[in-house]
């Protein structure tokens, strides 16, 4: 589930998007090092409140930067000839939208697969 976040500045008609780190760092917020010895943490209200909607997981989607994109596609993932993975970037219909995806043999296709399933 992707989630973006609006916040309307008060007073005017302006509407700024939050940044993603922001919004997980308020839904659960970096534990704090204790400063006295407590048998049980005192429990993050978000965290609970998260936990009871069923949501395992929170995390900010980031996009790569223009060296780490070049770099994925400039090196030849496993399993895969350097011919083939060339194929690969030239029949990529959006290469400002997707990125290519080595999948080998059966069992990564099935793998592929589930995790878009979820």
């Amino acid at each position: 589930m992707l989630i973006v976040v609006n916040e309307k500045q008060s007073g005017t008609l302006l509407i700024k998007k939050v940044k993603a780190s922001d919004v997980v760092n308020y839904l659960q917020p970096p534990q704090a090092q204790p400063t006295t010895t407590l048998l049980v943490q005192p429990a993050n209200p978000n965290k609970v409140h998260l936990d009871s909607l069923g949501i395992v997981q929170v995390f900010a989607r980031t996009d790569l930067t223009d060296q780490d994109y070049k770099q994925y596609l400039d090196s030849t993932p496993p399993g895969l000839t350097a011919f083939v993975w060339e194929q690969a970037k030239k029949e990529n219909p959006k290469p400002q939208l997707l990125l290519p995806v080595p999948l080998v043999g059966v069992k990564g296709k099935n793998e592929f697969h589930n995790e878009k399933k979820i």
